[in-house]
């Protein structure tokens, strides 16, 4: 498979189940030579979607294609009340604005 034992160790086990079933539909790309896109026509998996894993592959190993944690994991995510308030006084105007318009209006004032 090309690569290390500590590389596997260092990964945690649902992430290296991750990694090793994404490289298994890999696998005939990376180790046979066979064309990305047939591939992809073959198993139905997204093009883009093997790229991206191909690429983090070569750039990173088996790690690579496990699951990465959020930067933001365990850490309170909200907005200012001042902007709830806002967005909902927004959202409740008549006639409505659509959601990218409050979106917008919101992060020019956040």
């Amino acid at each position: 498979m090309g690569m290390e034992l500590s590389e596997l160790a260092a990964i945690p086990d649902a992430a290296r189940a991750l990694a090793l079933a994404r490289f298994e539909q890999l696998r005939p790309h990376l180790e046979e030579g066979r064309a990305l896109l047939d591939l992809c026509r073959e198993t139905g998996l997204a093009y883009r979607t093997a790229r991206r894993w191909r690429d983090l592959y070569r750039a990173e190993g088996l790690a690579g294609l496990g699951r990465r944690p959020r930067s933001d994991r365990r850490r309170w995510r909200s907005l200012a009340v001042d902007l709830v308030r806002l967005a909902e006084g927004l959202a409740l105007q008549r006639p409505p604005l659509g959601k990218q318009e409050i979106h917008r209006r919101v992060a020019e004032v956040g």
